[in-house]
């Protein structure tokens, strides 16, 4: 099973055809990390365009980035922000620092570093996505 690099990014279920609660071995099978790092609780491994977050053996978390194809909603990487507010509503800031859209659960994106003098996602219109991120949302 390689990674689909044109996959829909799909809030809190899957991206590049990964489902989240998926083993890792299951992806280990076919593919080779091009790095691992353990984080403690979560280990990390990417492979090129994709990384994978992994809890207990089990895929907890899906980021896509560089040359990633596929879309949230339209939203793609380089999208800016302005078209994420135009698209999908006001992007906001999450209580872990991540870029987001209020109401859509299970997904939040990184940008190009926002104009220094500003600060809020509304302030810097022109921050393009630079990495999307596809989690479990839990209760």
């Amino acid at each position: 099973m390689g990674f689909d690099l044109n996959a829909p990014v799909i809030p809190g279920r899957s991206a590049a055809g990964v489902q989240l609660r998926q083993s890792i071995n299951r992806v280990l099978e076919s593919n080779n990390p091009t790095d691992i790092e353990d984080r403690g609780e979560v280990t990390v491994f990417r492979f090129g365009e994709v990384s994978l977050f992994v809890r207990e053996g089990l895929i907890d978390q899906i980021g896509v980035h560089g040359g990633y194809s596929g879309t949230m909603r339209g939203v793609a990487i380089g999208t800016k922000i302005a078209e994420v507010n135009r698209m999908l509503g006001p992007v906001i800031e999450d209580d872990d620092d991540n870029l987001a859209v209020g109401g859509i659960h299970g997904w939040c994106f990184e940008t190009t570093e926002f104009t220094p003098q500003f600060s809020e996602p509304s302030e810097n219109p022109d921050a393009t996505v630079k990495e999307m991120f596809v989690y479990l949302v839990r209760k």
